[in-house]
């Protein structure tokens, strides 16, 4: 007897950073436990981003966005650092609001969102 696996649609979910004011960075995502740095050519940079030579991506114009294309059936964090200058962001997935991120402080490594 042949078992046939059945066939299961993967779904697909677009991340979305959306500046709101002063500065946001993306430092590194991390999807399905795979390491991706900012540099990567699945990021799509909407509007006025640079890339820092130390090693993220940072924008400081109200409406920029950074889109990232997943499965979603892996896990996904966005890690960045946390900067006494940083701004606010808004976090999407396929354009529907998540929350709010916050990018001022002194901390190292924060994961500013997470899914599931």
């Amino acid at each position: 007897m042949t078992y046939v696996m059945p066939f299961v649609a993967r779904r697909m979910i677009t991340f979305k950073l959306e500046v709101t004011n002063s500065w946001n960075f993306i430092y590194w995502i991390v999807v399905g436990g795979v390491t991706i740095q900012e540099t990567d050519p699945g990021f799509t940079y909407i509007g006025s981003w640079s890339n820092h030579p130390g090693g993220w991506a940072e924008s400081q114009v109200a409406l920029s966005t950074a889109e990232f294309t997943f499965d979603s059936s892996l896990t996904f964090e966005l890690h960045s650092d946390l900067q006494t200058f940083g701004g606010t962001g808004k976090v999407y997935l396929d354009n529907v609001f998540q929350q709010n991120v916050d990018y001022n402080g002194t901390d190292t490594d924060v994961i500013m969102f997470s899914y599931p």
